[in-house]
């Protein structure tokens, strides 16, 4: 007998299946074949070089960090790239090993744990790390879908389904084996994930335990894949902050409480993830204070430092906020092979916003109905501020990462955009039928 619970399941698994089947192989053609196959290859070729050091050198050489074997100064970028695939693929020894010091690299460091232990091939091997980074993305946003469906009805989560599934941004960073995507929603679904299920218990135990599971998230978030896309990571936290706030109508003393220990937890999250790198970087190094110098130096030029320091990143770092934004709101595709740009997307929720505001009054006999959609339509704006932050404190990384920041948007404001769109949409038709 089909109950809510068994819909929701059966939601839960199409999500999954479709998701995977556009992570691994592009099953739905989102993107051209040659990018799908390439993308990232170059940041990708560091954990390919990890893999062969932790092959021939043991797991914990180099202090477990990510780089490139037998780099040739000489050589171009794509030769010293294939080299690292070469390397790997063919079972060959390495003479030399150039660190990167910018993440943790605990992905390195678990596919090399399954890499040692594998009995087959290296290229089987690296087929089976695709289906796994695929299918962590895949369980990861498809559970954050189901709560859509669950929360909103049918129509949200089909078309919260169907857009995630067109997004091109997402079908070529699911299997790529430096980033995990699935990390970055991490710090979103763990705090989601027990709110949903502890929002009505004992507030103290709650709100501690609230705290302890971002600090998790957000530990693993930052050894997995480093800083990248971490203001966007972490500040998703906010939607299932601000969705049960609304719409359980919080007063702002347990508002603030919550609040802070949610902050809390993510910062000490973040602080004990640059602890473990820098005490990795000093083992490298052989000072701590070279590390913590590293790292300071990395922030400042890839944040609002210096262009006179940082000469080699001068025009990044010249560049207005405002140019910076207008690449990310004119540029990119939000589906695949469609000419949508963002700031039409943009344009569009605010449209069904308004929509929602109008009808609004017209829901005030069904008062769960409201504070849900009231709660919907602000934790997606709230999610919006977000990427614009990314974008304008991380203005020299953005700048010059045109290429893959367009993610950013998905972490997780436009999935929220287009439920809320349906959501609109499905209440428009009860209203509609219920006047009939």
């Amino acid at each position: 007998m089909l109950n809510k619970k068994n819909i929701a399941l059966f939601f839960f698994v199409i999500a999954v299946s479709t998701l995977f089947l556009g992570f691994y192989r592009n099953q739905w053609r989102m993107v051209l074949p040659g990018r799908f196959r390439e993308f990232q290859k170059d940041s990708q070729s560091l954990v390919m070089g990890r893999l062969t050091v932790s092959r021939q050198s043991g797991l914990f050489a180099y202090a477990g960090l990510l780089g490139r074997v037998d780099v040739d100064p000489y050589a171009t970028t794509d030769v010293i790239d294939d080299v690292q695939y070469d390397t790997y693929l063919k079972e060959m020894n390495y003479s030399t090993y150039s660190v990167y010091f910018s993440q943790s690299g605990a992905q390195g460091f678990v596919f090399g744990i399954i890499d040692n232990l594998s009995p087959l091939p290296a290229l089987e091997n690296m087929r089976i790390f695709r289906i796994i980074a695929s299918a962590l993305l895949a369980l990861v946003l498809a559970y954050f879908l189901t709560w859509i469906f669950t929360e909103f009805g049918l129509l949200p989560g089909l078309v919260a389904l169907i857009t995630t599934i067109a997004s091109p941004w997402l079908t070529v960073f699911g299997r790529n084996l430096f980033y995990i995507t699935a990390f970055f929603y991490l710090p979103l679904v763990g705090l989601l994930f027990y709110m949903a299920r502890n929002n009505n218990q004992n507030e103290t135990r709650t709100d501690r335990s609230a705290a302890f599971v971002v600090f998790g998230a957000v530990l693993l978030k930052c050894l997995f894949n480093g800083y990248d896309f971490v203001l966007p990571s972490l500040g998703a936290v906010v939607v299932p902050f601000i969705y049960y706030a609304v719409r359980d109508g919080w007063n702002l003393k347990k508002f603030f409480r919550k609040g802070l220990w949610i902050a809390g937890g993510t910062a000490m999250g973040v602080v004990a993830s640059l602890t473990i790198l820098a005490i990795q970087i000093s083992i490298v190094l052989g000072s701590l204070n070279s590390a913590v110098g590293y790292l300071a130096d990395t922030f400042s030029r890839r944040t609002l430092g210096d262009p006179e320091k940082f000469p080699e990143y001068a025009s990044s770092l010249k560049v207005s906020v405002w140019e910076v934004l207008k690449i990310y709101f004119e540029g990119g595709e939000v589906f695949g092979h469609l000419s949508v740009r963002f700031y039409q997307v943009i344009l569009a929720f605010l449209l069904f916003t308004f929509i929602y505001f109008i009808q609004r009054n017209k829901l005030k006999d069904f008062t769960n109905i409201q504070k849900s959609g009231d709660a919907l339509v602000a934790s997606t704006w709230a999610s919006f501020i977000v990427p614009i932050l990314w974008f304008s404190i991380f203005k020299g990384q953005s700048y010059v990462h045109p290429h893959t920041n367009f993610l950013s948007w998905y972490m997780p404001f436009t999935i929220l955009g287009f439920a809320m769109c349906g959501a609109v949409t499905q209440q428009w038709i009860y209203l509609l039928r219920r006047s009939i």
